[in-house]
């Protein structure tokens, strides 16, 4: 059984939590950044699983007779905004939004990273040069590299926000 942050968070490998608390019931609400799917946990215990390739979703349970609803937008997009409403037997109780941003005192990270970047692929294709590999595995390297620079630079280059309202706008 996974446990579930104590708050909500974003990880460009992890995706969005969003953590609420009714009293003594802890519901977690996930979305993966890549794949789409969702999964409500209750207590840390799965509850619900299901997958949305839209860019909202509404989730709507019962449990120990109270009605639950979460809704996820993530309209905002190409401002890096996600929310995601909790409700109470359809009353609004209180609103997540996870803002990506541009860390600007950070760019000198990206610099020191594309410079280390070439200095690696230029040895690396020394390397490959000097022996016989198939063309693949070349492949293969470099995309696995790229993928790993890609996590590297999010996670040094953007700034991550949760704000926390009871207010629905």
């Amino acid at each position: 059984m996974p446990e579930t942050p104590k708050i909500s968070s974003y990880d460009l490998k992890d995706g969005l939590w969003f953590i609420f608390y009714d009293n003594e019931t802890k519901i977690s609400y996930w979305n993966s950044s890549v794949s789409g799917k969702e999964k409500i946990y209750i207590n840390d215990i799965l509850f619900s699983e299901k997958i949305n390739l839209t860019l909202s979703s509404e989730n709507i349970f019962d449990y120990n007779g109270v009605k639950y609803k979460l809704t996820y937008n993530c309209n905002k997009r190409l401002q890096d905004i996600y929310e995601c409403r909790f409700y109470k037997n359809d009353s609004f109780v209180k609103k997540f939004a996870i803002r990506l941003s541009f860390n600007k005192q950070r760019p000198v990270y990206a610099i020191i990273l594309s410079i280390g970047f070439g200095l690696f692929m230029d040895l690396a294709y020394e390397y490959f040069q000097a022996h016989t590999y198939p063309f693949y595995q070349v492949i293969l390297f470099i995309t696995l590299i790229l993928i790993f620079l890609v996590l590297i630079v999010c996670k040094f280059y953007f700034l991550i926000e949760v704000r926390e309202s009871e207010i629905d706008d």
